[in-house]
């Protein structure tokens, strides 16, 4: 099977780096990163600090899996605030961090960012049931090749035989790293139309320096690789069942150059433990247990299940794949190698304990 895990990576790296096809890194659980959804969802969040892990692995069965992973924090700075007692009409001012890591098997390709995120959220309208944010996010980044375990086109008659490594490859590979800056910005919308349903509509923009990558050379030409923009919609809403059970359903859409994604689906978030007036939905001690199905349009269906004690919530999902890459002929690289396994690990509360009792904005908190 190992020809057939070479001819994959190559097909990989060759749509990938080269013709440039396929999207920025997104979760399957995007709701669990915020701040590489949007990052005008800084902040976004009843408590005052946030801090959160995230991890792909994908394609696992082709040798070496397809890593991705993500480390953020944000803080949310209520203006007006004294002695952490609120009103309905509090904005914030945003600040956080993102660091994302995404390799390609045995680290044949990997990159690496460093974002910086700001964001502003503002109440306003009747009884401050309108809320609109805005925020922009830049920083660094880094792209790196690794071409010791890699195999090209002239070298796959050797890997037969078994040692492919007496070949050259003949590649013009003229920089093995290239670094640059991009920027990103977003803005969103929410409406709570009662005090069980609320509606939010947000929007962002990736790589709006759309920086230029330069890796090979042609002959005496450069080929010069831009970096594409990426837009990102959702639209997501939320109904409280009852006491004990909220439903977030949410339909996500996002295209960069030829690429489209259609994602829609929905959590029901269950509180385990009691619902009385002083340890309901304000209860910084709660037990929710979340249940959930996405679908990724022509691509997978992605079951979802989370679980919260008090201020720490973790999640688990698994894409189980429906595209042409669950197909048998594909063997080596088919049904079992396009699995892929997702977790996540999230932290929110308040500097202090106690605010979180005296905090009186009417805002949802199961998936924050």
């Amino acid at each position: 099977m190992k020809f057939y895990r070479v001819v994959f990576l190559a097909v990989a790296f060759t749509t990938g780096a080269l013709q440039c096809k396929a999207q920025d890194l997104l979760f399957s659980q995007y709701f669990n990163s915020p701040l590489t959804v949007n990052p005008a969802m800084t902040g976004y969040m009843r408590p005052e600090i946030r801090a959160g892990y995230i991890q792909r692995n994908q394609w696992q069965q082709i040798g070496n899996p397809f890593i991705s992973s993500a480390v953020f924090a944000d803080y949310s700075m209520k203006l007006g605030v004294n002695k952490g007692v609120t009103n309905d009409g509090t904005r914030t001012l945003n600040f956080g961090f993102l660091f994302l890591n995404d390799q390609l098997g045995n680290n044949a390709f990997k990159t690496q960012q460093f974002l910086l995120s700001g964001s502003f959220i503002m109440p306003f309208g009747t009884y401050y049931r309108h809320r609109i944010g805005i925020g922009v996010q830049g920083g660094y980044y880094t792209k790196a090749f690794n071409t010791k375990d890699m195999y090209f086109s002239n070298q796959i008659n050797k890997v037969y035989e078994g040692d492919p490594n007496t070949l050259p490859s003949f590649e013009s590979l003229e920089n093995l790293r290239v670094s640059s800056f991009n920027f990103n910005a977003g803005a969103h919308y929410s409406f709570q139309f009662n005090k069980r349903n609320s509606l939010t509509m947000s929007y962002s923009l990736s790589n709006i320096s759309q920086p230029k990558d330069h890796f090979v050379t042609l002959g005496n030409a450069k080929t010069d690789y831009n970096n594409p923009m990426r837009h990102f919609g959702m639209l997501s809403t939320y109904f409280q069942l009852s006491n004990r059970v909220v439903f977030n359903p949410a339909v996500i859409y996002q295209f960069q150059n030829a690429a489209r994604e259609f994602n829609y689906g929905g959590t029901f978030a269950i509180q385990l433990n009691s619902t009385s007036q002083k340890s309901g939905l304000d209860n910084p001690f709660r037990v929710v247990l979340y249940l959930g199905t996405y679908y990724r349009f022509q691509d997978a269906i992605i079951p979802y299940v989370g679980f919260r004690y008090g201020t720490v919530t973790g999640g688990v999902s698994y894409d189980v794949n429906i595209n042409s890459l669950s197909n048998p002929k594909f063997a080596g690289v088919g049904r079992q190698s396009a699995k892929s396994l997702e977790f996540s690990l999230i932290y929110s509360g308040f500097f202090d304990s106690k605010t979180a009792y005296r905090y009186s904005l009417p805002w949802k908190d199961y998936f924050q």
